[in-house]
This record gives structure tokens, sequence and C-alpha cells, in this order.
């Protein structure tokens, strides 16, 4: 059984994974370490993004090249540039090697989101 759940507040893990055997991940953990525990069941990519501005309660998209990722598996994205601002970040496998990720302003007010580096990880 394949079944992830992970959500993220800055660099900390918050999960309940489950793939074929049990994995621990506590609020403490951090994305290296939920790596760590995976061992060789990830794939990464970082690039640096330039988010187009967001007014309130739009989308804008990015994709990152993942090298093996292909469809259905579980993908989770960070960007450095986000700061405080209250934006929703989602990522899925969208085409083999391709992931998209989804920033959703949800800040109230239009959002430029710095340029800086756009994290993927994609779980096997």
């Amino acid at each position: 059984m394949k079944r992830l759940l992970l959500g993220a507040v800055g660099l900390i893990a918050v999960a309940t994974l489950s793939l074929y055997s049990q994995v621990s991940i506590d609020r403490t953990d951090t994305f290296s370490a939920v790596k760590q525990r995976l061992g060789a069941a990830y794939l990464s990519a970082t690039n640096t993004v330039d988010p187009a501005s967001i007014v309130d309660g739009a989308v804008t998209f990015a994709n990152v090249t993942v090298t093996g990722a292909v469809v259905g598996n579980y993908a989770l994205a960070s960007h450095s540039g986000i700061g405080a601002a209250n934006c929703i970040i989602s990522a899925n496998v969208s085409a083999p090697d391709t992931v998209r990720v989804i920033f959703f302003n949800k800040n109230g007010a239009p959002l430029d989101i710095a340029s800086g580096a756009l994290r993927v990880t994609v779980f096997k």
C-alpha cells in the first residue's frame, strides 16, 4: 500500500507515511530527515524561479524537470521567496519527468513572490 499525506510549514515536515512498511515521521523532522528515512525512494530538483505576480485568490504555475518522476508519484514543493506570505504551494507530477508547482495566493492582497529556490521532491 502506498499512502502519503505530507504538509509543510517552513522547512518542517508534518507527515503520516506508509510505504510497504511504516516509516515514522514526526513534527520536528526536517525534509532532509524525511528524505534520509525514505532512502532511495525519492527524487529531487531545485530551480531558481521568479513566479509571476498573483492577484488574491488566483494561481500561477511553474514546471520543474525531475528525471524519473512518473504520473502518480507524490510530489512536494517549497519556495524560498515566499516568506510569511499566505500562499499555498501544491505540486504534482503532470507528465513523465515533469512536476507542476501551483502557487495559490490566499494573502488577501496581490502577491509578488521574490525570485528564489524552488525545491521539488518526488516520492516513488
